[in-house]
């Protein structure tokens, strides 16, 4: 058991490590390469982390929701399309809280599964765009 959270732990850090270096490349391409700018808080200003349940569907695909935001879910048929699709998610259900007035939910790290209706569940930290009033 340990060592498939042991796993999981260097599958995520990868996931993270890929999102952070696509980002700080687009802020490096719009600054500029020689622009000597600290990038920790243009980065932070810039996005926010939200944990994501991923669990196996019986019929094939990933399932993906999202425990800070209610009613938040998506799916796709990889573990990388039902992240990819759960960051759009969570963009829309922050730009629908933020129109309606709502507050924007912190995010909730420690969430607790249950394998008990599916073989596989996997829980992920993605980042996402942060909202204006972030």
């Amino acid at each position: 058991m340990r060592f498939l959270r042991q796993a999981q732990d260097r599958q995520d850090d990868d996931v993270r490590r890929k999102q952070e270096i696509d980002k700080q490349a687009c802020v490096r391409d719009c600054l500029g390469e020689g622009a000597g700018i600290d990038l920790e808080p243009v980065m932070s200003a810039m996005t926010r982390t939200c944990t994501v349940v991923l669990e196996r569907e019986e019929a094939g695909g990933y399932c993906v929701y999202v425990p800070a935001i209610k009613g938040c879910y998506t799916q796709g048929d990889t573990v990388e399309e039902a992240l990819e699709r759960s960051e759009e998610v969570i963009g829309l259900c922050l730009e629908s809280l933020e129109e309606r007035g709502f507050p924007i939910p912190d995010d909730t790290p420690d969430v607790t599964v249950s394998t008990r209706e599916t073989e596989e569940v996997r829980v992920y930290r993605v980042l996402v765009p942060a909202q204006a009033d972030a």
